[in-house]
C-alpha cells in the first residue's frame, strides 16, 4: 500500500509547505477547511524565514567555494616558488662550485636533498624558513638566491596567508548558515507534521483514494514498496455524469496513481488533451456532437494504460 513519504530535502520541505498554503487558500472560498487559522498563519511566516535561510546558505556555500578556489590557486603558486627556490640553490652550487655548506641555510642536506612537506602548514612553514635562511646566508657573505628571490617568495607567502584566512572565515560563515538552517528545518518538519495530522483528521471519513488525492493536493508525496514501483494500472470504472450543460468524467483511482490525463476524440483517431493534473475527474461543457473519451494515470515510475473508451453525444 502507498505510504506517506515525508520531505527529505530543504527544497521539498519548502515546496510542501508552499503547496499546503496555496491549496488551503484555494479550498477556503469553497467552504473546505482542513488547516486551522493559527497553523496556517504560522506556516506562512515560517516559510518566509525558511526560504531566506535556504537562500542564505546557498549564497554562503558559493562564497566558500570561491574563496577555496582562490586559496588553492595561491597555494599552488606558493609551492611552485618554494620548489623553484630550492632547485635554484642546488643549480647555483653545482654551477659555481660554492661551498655545499650553503645548503644548511635552506634546510637541505649536503647532497641538496630536502624533506617535502605533506600538508598546507608544512609548505607555509617551509616558505617562512627559506626566507629566513636566505637572509642568514646573505649575512654570512653569500649571494642572495634569485629566480625566485626571497622577496618573490614572501609575496607568494603573503598572498597565500591572506587567501587562507579568507577561506577559513568563509568556511565558518557557511557553517553558521548551516546551523541556522538546521534549527529552522526542525520547525518546518514540526509544522508539516502538524499540517499532515490536521489533514489526516479532516479526511478520515473519506475513502482511501480520496484521502491520497487530498494529501497530494496539499503537497504531500507517497512512497511505494518495490512491488508497487511501477506505472499505475489501467483506470477502472471510467464513466460520465451528464448535468446539463456539464459533463463530468471520472474513474476509480489506481492505488499508486499520482496524476491523470483525460483526452477526447471525434472519431477515435486524433486524441486531444482535455485535462492533465492530480484529480481523477474532470468537468466541462462539451460542444454539440459525438465525442469519445478515455483516461490514463501516471506516477514517478511511468504512465499506465488507457482506460476503456466511453462516448457521449449532444444531438444537433
Amino acid at each position: 500500500m502507498p505510504h506517506i513519504k515525508h520531505a527529505q530535502s530543504d527544497e521539498a520541505r519548502s515546496q510542501n509547505t508552499e503547496k499546503s498554503i496555496e491549496t488551503a487558500d484555494t479550498d477556503l472560498p469553497l467552504g473546505i477547511k482542513y488547516i486551522d487559522d493559527t497553523t496556517l498563519a504560522a506556516a506562512r511566516e515560517l516559510l518566509v524565514t525558511f526560504n531566506a535561510a535556504i537562500t542564505d546558505t546557498k549564497t554562503k556555500k558559493e562564497g566558500r567555494s570561491q574563496e577555496t578556489e582562490a586559496k588553492d590557486g595561491v597555494y599552488k603558486i606558493l609551492k611552485a616558488n618554494v620548489i623553484d627556490l630550492l632547485q635554484g640553490v642546488s643549480r647555483r652550487i653545482e654551477r659555481t662550485g660554492e661551498s655545499k655548506a650553503i645548503y644548511n641555510f635552506y634546510n637541505m642536506d649536503l647532497q641538496g636533498h630536502y624533506e617535502r612537506p605533506t600538508d598546507t602548514a608544512g609548505w607555509r612553514n617551509m616558505g617562512r624558513d627559506l626566507i629566513a635562511g636566505d637572509a642568514a646566508s646573505v649575512t654570512a657573505g653569500n649571494l642572495a638566491i634569485v629566480n625566485p628571490s626571497a622577496a618573490e617568495l614572501q609575496t607568494a607567502l603573503d598572498n597565500f596567508n591572506t587567501e587562507y584566512t579568507e577561506a577559513t572565515n568563509a568556511e565558518r560563515i557557511y557553517d553558521i548558515a548551516q546551523e541556522n538552517l538546521a534549527v529552522i528545518r526542525v520547525s518546518v518538519d514540526e509544522m508539516l507534521y502538524e499540517i499532515f495530522e490536521q489533514l489526516r483528521f479532516g479526511v478520515r471519513k473519506k475513502d482511501e483514494s480520496s484521502q491520497r488525492r487530498i494529501l497530494r493536493a496539499y503537497g504531500f508525496k507517497y512512497g511505494y514498496s518495490p512491488a508497487e514501483q511501477v506505472p499505475p494500472h489501467k483506470p477502472e470504472d471510467f464513466k460520465f455524469v451528464w448535468d446539463d450543460p456539464d459533463l463530468e468524467l471520472s474513474c476509480k483511482e489506481p492505488a499508486n496513481a499520482e496524476a491523470y490525463e483525460f483526452v477526447y476524440s471525434k472519431e477515435q483517431v486524433d486524441w486531444l488533451e482535455l485535462y492533465k493534473g492530480p484529480l481523477p475527474m474532470y468537468k466541462y461543457a462539451p460542444p454539440v456532437g459525438k465525442r469519445y473519451y478515455k483516461v490514463r494515470a501516471s506516477n514517478e515510475y511511468g504512465i499506465g494504460q488507457w482506460s476503456d473508451v466511453i462516448e457521449f453525444e449532444i444531438p444537433e
